[in-house]
């Protein structure tokens, strides 16, 4: 038995120095790939940032959910209307941030463009909405400004209404990306859920029913949260 626990730590030890020595090998690949040809090192490197990103955010069984999740109806302007749960806005359900709606004078009227920047948060003021303080969202998709980066590139943003689950049901206008991902699971009656990425130009509204928290190990869960 002492031998075969011997045989046991040797075999461990030595899948540990294969290990580091594949490590070592690849940065010095790398090292080398650096100094000849830069162009594919910024390849390789950013390919093993998606890799390592891909890996957190994602499990066999699709991305990982958030502690908190999120209930209720999205309806499109196709007017589909969906169950959905584990919602999130750019994977996020607080701390999220939306920009000042914009004055008759910070665009030009005619192709929409922005004469700022408005997530330049020394011209404009950032705000940062959560998802347990919100009742409904509302989009409209035929209105849309952009903001041309010097290199050319334009980013989109679209108008956003956001009414507050208080008893006044406050309203506030806002400015959120065009590009900025809304994520949900598509429940679907004696069926697993489905996971859908959903544009903000795509959605005519979002109501938030209620939250929780996920699924413990044990299998309990806690209280609702309406």
């Amino acid at each position: 038995m002492v031998a075969l626990n011997h045989i046991e730590v040797q075999a461990k030890h030595l899948h540990f120095l294969c290990f580091v020595n594949l490590i070592l090998a690849y940065f010095t690949f790398l090292k080398e790939v650096a100094m000849k040809k830069p162009f594919i090192f910024t390849i390789t490197l950013l390919s093993s940032l998606f890799l390592i990103n891909w890996s957190q955010d994602h499990t066999i069984e699709g991305r990982k959910k958030l502690k908190i999740n999120f209930s209720g109806t999205l309806l499109t302007h196709t007017d589909k209307k969906y169950d959905v749960e584990n919602i999130t806005i750019g994977h996020m359900y607080k701390q999220i941030p939306v920009y000042e709606y914009p004055s008759k004078n910070d665009f030009d009227p005619q192709t929409g463009k922005f004469n700022y920047n408005p997530r330049d948060r020394t011209k404009r003021t950032i705000t940062r909405i959560d998802l347990t303080e919100i009742a409904e969202i509302h989009i409209d998709p035929q209105t849309q400004w952009y903001f041309q980066r010097k290199g050319g590139r334009k980013v989109f943003f679209v108008p956003l209404t956001v009414i507050s689950n208080n008893p006044q049901k406050t309203k506030n206008k806002y400015l959120i990306e065009a590009s900025r991902t809304i994520t949900v699971d598509h429940l679907i009656p004696d069926g697993k859920p489905i996971e859908m990425d959903v544009p903000p130009k795509a959605v005519r509204s979002l109501v938030i029913k209620g939250y929780k928290e996920q699924e413990k190990e044990n299998g309990t869960k806690a209280k609702n949260k309406n």
